[in-house]
């Protein structure tokens, strides 16, 4: 499955952050709310490869992505707002 088939949504978190938690939850609620109009991706940001944090930018958490057709569409580099996450998820 890639953004070629489905728009797909990557939060970028770290462990034991409640504004990461928070954005994580509202885009699970989004997705079910969706019926799987896109799909969710998380990412610990701790674990990662070097060079994926490097490409990607990720200087703080949450970062939020949208992909669509292998592009980004949409980006967040602070924790969302909800009406934020909501107009992702309908661009989604």
């Amino acid at each position: 499955m890639t953004s070629h088939e489905y728009p797909v949504i990557v939060l970028f978190k770290t462990k034991d952050d409640t504004e990461c938690d928070k954005v994580e939850q509202s885009l699970k609620k989004a997705l079910i709310r969706s019926k799987g109009e896109f799909k969710l991706c998380l990412i610990d940001a701790e674990v990662i490869d070097e060079q994926l944090t490097k490409a990607f930018k990720i200087d703080t958490t949450p970062t939020v992505f949208l992909f669509y057709r292998a592009s980004i569409t949409q980006e967040f580099r602070e924790a969302p707002s909800k009406s934020q996450i909501k107009e992702m998820v309908r661009s989604a």
